[in-house]
């Protein structure tokens, strides 16, 4: 979200598949008629997505909404959280290098959502999520916590 407010203030186009010039090109010979159709937006791409069966028909009619970050998964979904905990707690993972192994146990073993004010840390499944991305991310480029 942060990128791409900071893109749009600006007026760049900061999506990957929106920088290939073949994309650009395509996008720039498109009548402005054909762009917006009774008030509907990103008609070109609902129709190729459609014509081409990108994405399931109910996807493909739903109105525009923000993407919140997958934290909530965090609470939701007892095998992601199990998946999340076992990652995150790992022995050697950047959470203990971190400092945050205490918060992330309260917060998968105990059920802890975060501390009381005027603790920093005060919603366990963001953070948690964090962590997660970071860990998989290490784990992936072989950037070990002992190592950092």
């Amino acid at each position: 979200m942060k990128v791409d407010k900071a893109s749009m203030a600006v007026s760049v186009e900061a999506r990957v598949p929106f920088l290939d010039q073949r994309v650009a090109e395509i996008a720039y010979r498109i009548p402005a008629r054909h762009l917006l159709s009774a008030g509907s937006d990103k008609m070109v791409l609902r129709r190729m997505a459609q014509r081409y069966r990108l994405l399931p028909e109910e996807t493909l009619g739903r109105p525009k909404y923000g993407a919140s970050i997958a934290a909530s998964w965090m609470d939701e979904s007892e095998s992601f959280r199990v998946y999340a905990r076992d990652i995150i707690l790992a022995p050697g993972a950047w959470t203990e290098t971190l400092g945050l192994r205490g918060a992330m146990s309260d917060y998968f073993l105990h059920g802890r959502r975060g501390y009381p004010f005027p603790r920093a840390i005060g919603i366990f499944s963001s953070l948690a999520w964090r962590l997660l991305l970071l860990e998989l991310w290490a784990r992936a480029y072989g950037v070990h916590a002992d190592e950092g």
